[in-house]
């Protein structure tokens, strides 16, 4: 997963009350269904309006140029995904806000994000491949910079 990327899918499924924790897991089971059944290892759902949100246990990020993209509403704010933010600063420009699915043609790397995963690079998204097909430079700057994190933090340097 990390030195080759990962396939995700795209699934059209909205998370039901998105930004609270719920012990509804029934349609994050059917779309990780749908992602096995593709050799994906996450869905990351879909809105009416063909944005963008989170995956079922992730949350998605984008680098189109210097720019680190995320959606910015009717999601799980994850613990990582905020940890992302902060390590972020002084090297990439973020920008939160609505990403329509077609924009990732023009995206030049993917990642997803969870507390269980880190930072997991996206090589393909449904059938359409991203980049090179390789993990990206600035993907594995964004992991290395999270490694250092989480173990100058294990090591009680916070």
């Amino acid at each position: 997963w990390y030195t080759d990327g990962v396939k995700i899918v795209t699934v059209d499924i909205q998370r039901f009350i998105p930004g609270a924790k719920s012990t509804n897991y029934l349609s994050a089971v059917y779309a990780l269904g749908i992602a096995r059944e593709q050799s994906a290892v996450e869905a990351i759902y879909t809105d009416r309006g063909d944005c963008l949100m989170e995956g079922t246990t992730t949350n998605l990020f984008l680098f189109k140029g210097n720019k680190l993209i995320t959606t910015k509403k009717d999601i799980l704010p994850g613990v990582t995904r905020s940890v992302m933010f902060e390590l972020a600063e002084g090297h990439f420009e973020v920008e939160l806000r609505d990403i329509q699915k077609a924009e990732l043609t023009e995206a030049d790397e993917v990642f997803i994000t969870a507390s269980n995963k880190e930072v997991v690079p996206v090589v393909t998204v449904d059938d359409l491949t991203i980049g090179d097909g390789k993990p990206g430079p600035k993907t594995c700057q964004m992991m290395q910079i999270f490694r250092d994190h989480t173990t100058a933090y294990g090591q009680g340097q916070f």
